[in-house]
């Protein structure tokens, strides 16, 4: 009879050491240590008063600024939310505020938005003229 010892040691996952996952992933770290960076300083706010914040060192998020760390999805929320910005943006750079500020529970009203959101400004200014004037009467839109 015999026995075999199980492989304490698992091969080692192929992705981590491919060179294209590694760039890529460094890729998105620094743009979403850019985004990170843009944000905070939008809302006025140092390092460290951010990290205070949401209840990580200024430190650490120094590292997430500059990339050489990717935060965990747990403190990617707090700053989120503290923000009042989706994940999607700080992941991406998509959909900044308009999801995480509104409660529209209608997909097709929220679509609709989305797309007025990227119309040229006369464009837009009609849409709101005539959306006011169906909501309120007689308003009349604004030059």
């Amino acid at each position: 009879m015999s026995s075999q010892t199980p492989n304490k040691h698992p091969t080692a996952n192929p992705l981590i050491s491919d060179p294209t996952v590694i760039i890529w992933t460094m890729k998105i770290t620094a743009e979403l240590g850019k985004r990170l960076k843009t944000l905070r300083k939008e809302l006025g706010l140092t390092q460290d008063q951010l990290a205070a914040k949401v209840g990580i060192h200024g430190r650490q998020l120094a590292r997430y600024e500059l990339g050489s760390v990717q935060p965990s999805l747990h403190i990617l929320d707090k700053i989120a939310n503290f923000c009042e910005v989706t994940l999607d943006f700080l992941a991406h750079g998509q959909d900044r505020k308009l999801a995480k500020r509104t409660s529209i529970e209608d997909a097709e009203i929220l679509d609709l938005l989305r797309r007025i959101d990227h119309l040229k400004k006369p464009e837009r200014e009609r849409l709101k003229w005539a959306i006011k004037g169906l909501l309120n009467g007689n308003d009349k839109p604004t030059s």
